[in-house]
């Protein structure tokens, strides 16, 4: 069981930070992929069907500089800035650039 659990942790660990350039923010954004511990951290605290919330939450998380250092403080004034004072494309073009990967519920199913 240690082995293949060896193995996970190396496949994620072998994934390099990523990035998508935001020009109209003045901005490149990097980020590592996403954890199920992120995606938990993330849709809670908000409507789970709150689209918004939950893409904003998204950037706040991952959003890093080159440093990897997050970019956006938590608070309110940050939420308020990208949910209400962004370009509702250019939030979800960067969230698409994540390659956030769809709710188990939401999959295509064969």
């Amino acid at each position: 069981m240690s082995d293949i659990l060896d193995r996970i942790k190396a496949d994620y660990d072998s994934k390099k930070m990523r990035k998508v350039d935001v020009p109209e923010w003045g901005a490149v954004i990097f980020f590592n992929p996403l954890t199920l511990a992120e995606r938990k951290r993330i849709a809670s605290g908000h409507d789970a069907t709150d689209e918004a919330a939950t893409m904003v939450s998204l950037i706040m998380e991952k959003a890093l500089d080159d440093e990897g250092k997050k970019i956006f403080a938590p608070g309110a004034a940050t939420r308020a800035t990208l949910e209400g004072g962004s370009d509702a494309a250019v939030v979800s073009r960067v969230v698409m650039a994540m390659g956030v990967a769809e709710k188990p519920a939401d999959a295509k199913k064969d």
